[in-house]
This record gives structure tokens, sequence and C-alpha cells, in this order.
């Protein structure tokens, strides 16, 4: 095991949009350096699907019907992981979403306001969630 991986073991890491390409690679990777992971997505049974080893884990939690534009969920999640764990050492946030094509002076409102909150609202909020409880514990 190399020092990277050495100073993961053990840590507590929560990983939004972990059903998706790089959600799931991050937590492949946390998990084989020895992190306690917290798989975020708005299904549990996406996560069920994706993660079927981790069902009944107790290093590991599946962390479904999680709205990630809503504080209280996250608030709720948050809480949730620190009293089965006692901390969050990490947030990685690997939600978010693209749609595209248009020039930018050519890009519908709907759009922006949808790209907006998928990629940057979901990250502030989980960041105001879970910086309060940071390395307690």
């Amino acid at each position: 095991m190399n020092s990277s991986a050495k100073q993961l073991a053990g840590s507590v890491v929560i990983i939004t949009g972990s059903v998706g390409n790089l959600g799931s690679a991050t937590a492949h990777t946390l998990q084989e350096a020895g992190s306690k992971t917290i798989l975020v997505d708005r299904s549990q049974d996406r996560l069920r699907e994706n993660f079927p080893d981790l069902v009944d884990s107790p290093d590991h939690r599946l962390a479904g019907g999680i709205d990630l534009t809503n504080a209280d969920s996250l608030a709720k999640m948050v809480q949730s992981t620190c009293e089965r764990f006692g901390r969050i050492d990490a947030v990685v946030n690997t939600v978010g979403g693209w749609r595209g094509g248009k020039p930018v002076h050519e890009t519908d409102l709907a759009d922006w306001d949808f790209l907006f909150g998928v990629n940057l609202r979901t990250t502030l909020l989980c960041c105001r969630a879970a910086i309060p409880v940071y390395g307690k514990g």
C-alpha cells in the first residue's frame, strides 16, 4: 500500500453522484484504499444495483433518496453519517450534468438554471452541510 492509500485508510468520505462513471470510479478507488464511503444518489434502487456488495456493509452506506438541491435533505444525510461513522473527513462532489450545443448567447435560461442547480448549487449545499461537522467526532 502506498503512502497516499495509507492516508485514506479509515477515512470517512461522502461521494455525490456515486452511480455515475466518475463517482463510481472514485468510490471504488477510495474503498480499495480502505476508506469508509457514503454513496449518495437520488435513487436507492440505483445504488443497490450498482453496489450490491455494499447493501449490508458496516463500513459503507448507500444513501439513496437524497435531494442534493435541498439543504434539509443534505443536513439529514450528514447527521445520519455522523451518527453512524462519528465524523466526515471529505466530500467528493461528482454529481453533475450537461446540456450543450448552442452558443452561450442562444442558450435557454431554463437550461442555464438547470446546469447551475445541478453543477454548482449541489456542490455549495453539500459543502455547507458537511463543513460544520468536518473533523469532529
